[in-house]
C-alpha cells in the first residue's frame, strides 16, 4: 500500500527473533531516519548516544522511533518529498 507522504519500514531481525518468539521482554528497536546532510551519523550502525524515548528526534537532530519488537515496522509520515533520506 503506497504511503503519500511517508515511509513504512518493516523491521526483521533474526539474531532477536527468541525475544518476539518467547516474549521475553519490551525489547524495542530504535530506528533513525537520517537526512542525506547528516554526514556524522548516517554511517554509525551502534551508537552510545542516549536514546530520549520521549522526543521524536535524535541526538543528531534526524527523526527517530523506538519501534516494540512486536509490531516490526514504523511509519515516518509527513516526510519532504524533495529531501532524500
Amino acid at each position: 500500500m503506497p504511503l503519500e507522504g511517508g515511509l513504512m519500514i518493516a523491521l526483521e531481525d533474526n539474531e532477536t527473533e527468541l525475544f518476539r518468539k518467547y516474549d521475553l521482554g519490551g525489547a524495542a528497536y530504535h530506528v533513525i531516519l537520517h537526512k542525506e546532510s547528516c554526514t556524522s551519523m548516517r554511517r554509525e550502525l551502534l551508537h552510545s548516544d542516549p536514546v530520549l524515548d520521549s522526543s521524536n528526534l535524535a541526538v543528531c537532530g534526524c527523526r527517530q522511533q523506538l519501534v516494540s519488537q512486536r509490531i516490526r515496522q514504523c511509519v515516518f509520515a509527513d516526510l519532504d518529498e524533495y529531501k532524500r533520506y
